[in-house]
């Protein structure tokens, strides 16, 4: 989380904030921990958070980065 959160917030949420489509593909702890801050889940919820290999979850950010709709894909 020390690392993959502040990337996320300095290289990827500008990308995303410029209207750029964008992918993250990542460990599944890199993803819990990006999850975990755009879910704003505690630390005991991503713990318990499975991710299934290969299924996308697709989320949309406004503005200032909040998600404003989430879509786990099958």
């Amino acid at each position: 989380m020390n690392r993959t959160v502040p990337f996320f917030k300095e290289r990827i949420l500008t990308h995303l904030k410029k209207d750029d489509s964008t992918l993250v593909a990542a460990h599944g702890n890199s993803l819990r921990s990006i999850i975990m801050e755009l879910d704003k889940l505690k630390p005991k919820e991503v713990a318990n958070l499975e991710l299934a290999t290969g299924q996308p979850i697709v989320y949309d950010l406004d503005e200032s980065g909040n998600v404003s709709n989430k879509l786990i894909l099958k």
